[in-house]
């Protein structure tokens, strides 16, 4: 129940990055396990909501830290073959949780982007602005199609997230997703280097 409700609100914000007036769902489970002791309400969705930058950047937090060693395919396998019997103990199984966040590759903190033909162009500053607006201080940089032709708009680019989270967070399972900025939509999907592509981004 939990996660689901969870689910519920993270779908809401990102629907968030389509339309600016978006009703949260009632969460009343995780509001009454949030409830005060004294009596006070539990969550507010309409603060959910306003502060949705603290919520997708506390997510991202989550998923790199303890998130990394819960979804850690090697350790699960591990797991499994301490449970059957087929291994004795092991200390990296009884070791206590340390948060240390996992750096990684600027490739897997990326997304790719691209620009619909016939619409004005999109610049860097507008991609910044839009995700800040969203979930604050997550993008490292921008890089945009180099063009040789003067006037001629770029019709791809590259967004460099401080998170490989922010990229999870922004796909929500899809290959690609569609948002809109300033009434011209943009396509993003998870960046997979290609030599000609990264030679032709500034």
């Amino acid at each position: 129940m939990v996660a689901s409700e969870a689910n519920r609100i993270l779908d809401c914000l990102r629907g968030m990055q389509q339309q600016s007036h978006v009703v949260l769902p009632p969460i009343p489970f995780i509001s009454a396990l949030c409830q005060c002791h004294d009596g006070g309400m539990g969550i507010d969705t309409a603060f959910l909501a306003f502060n949705q930058d603290l919520v997708v950047r506390g997510v991202a937090d989550i998923l790199d830290g303890v998130g990394a060693l819960i979804f850690d395919d090697r350790l699960y396998r591990l797991l499994r073959r301490y449970q059957t019997g087929l291994i004795g103990r092991l200390s990296e199984l009884e070791a206590p949780y340390t948060c240390s966040p996992v750096t990684v590759s600027e490739d897997s903190r990326s997304m790719f982007v691209t620009f619909s033909k016939g619409q004005p162009a999109v610049d860097r500053q507008e991609i910044f602005d839009y995700f800040r607006h969203k979930w604050g201080d997550c993008i490292v940089r921008v890089l945009m199609e180099k063009t040789t032709t003067r006037g001629t708009p770029p019709m791809y680019g590259r967004i460099i997230f401080k998170s490989e989270a922010f990229v999870s967070l922004v796909l929500n399972g899809e290959h690609t997703v569609k948002i809109t900025i300033g009434y011209r939509q943009i396509w993003l999907r998870k960046y997979i280097p290609r030599p000609h592509t990264i030679n032709n981004l500034q």
